[in-house]
């Protein structure tokens, strides 16, 4: 149905995304850092990219705007996923590069219409 990248460092939500979209028919990568994220990405491809912010080392405004500055990732979609809910971070996430930014914590309904939608939207 769908690969996806989860790039999130906080162990609940490695298993939970997964779970959710895994029963919906995704097939979801997890990796906890941004670098790691972006090399995968770079390699293996994926049809969306799930983006936390508050990562070890390179942070998810960094990587979606990394992602949008590469030819070969720039029309991948991207979905922030993140405890930060301030209006400016949220303005932030958009302008670096973010299709979606889903506050956590989310309805399981919730993140499984806006993947679809993402993924609509990019085929």
């Amino acid at each position: 149905m769908g690969k996806i990248l989860l790039v999130e460092d906080d162990p609940g939500f490695q298993t939970l995304v997964p779970m959710i979209l895994g029963k919906a028919g995704y097939e979801v990568t997890v990796l906890a850092s941004g670098e790691a994220g972006l090399e995968h990405l770079k390699q293996n491809g994926a049809d969306l990219v799930i983006l936390d912010v508050n990562l070890p080392g390179m942070n998810g405004f960094d990587v979606c705007a990394a992602l949008r500055k590469d030819p070969g990732t720039a029309r991948v979609p991207v979905l922030m996923l993140t405890v930060n809910q301030r209006p400016q971070d949220v303005s932030r996430g958009l302008k670096s590069g973010a299709d979606d930014y889903l506050p956590k914590p989310f309805k399981p309904d919730e993140l499984r219409a806006r993947v679809f939608a993402l993924l609509r939207r990019g085929s």
